[in-house]
């Protein structure tokens, strides 16, 4: 697989995987039970984890450790302004910061 295929990939499985918790969340929430906040909080930082090995593949034409981590870094930066900024539309849409 390509570098670019590869990058694309691990942003895939990071926002997806979001996106079905949230998902999973209202559904939990229209039917009366609750998500623990461990698998709230737990399942994006899995995520995270997944998909950073994917992003230091996709970095493999950059020969310098340190370059490679710097752009695996800034990606990590983006991502999670990114979980923050669906965090709180999330929270703030669904009603959530109102009980």
């Amino acid at each position: 697989m390509d570098q670019a295929k590869l990058a694309v990939a691990a942003w895939a499985v990071f926002l997806g995987g979001f996106v079905v918790l949230a998902a999973v969340h209202s559904w939990q929430r229209s039917h009366g039970t609750a998500m623990s906040d461990k698998v709230w909080f737990g399942v994006p930082a899995t995520l995270a984890i997944v998909a950073a090995p994917l992003l230091w593949r996709s970095t493999s034409p950059h020969r310098p450790a340190w370059i490679r981590g710097l752009l695996v870094a800034c990606h990590a930066v983006a991502g999670f302004v990114i979980y923050t900024a669906m965090c709180l539309w999330y929270v703030v849409g669904t009603g959530l910061d109102g009980q």
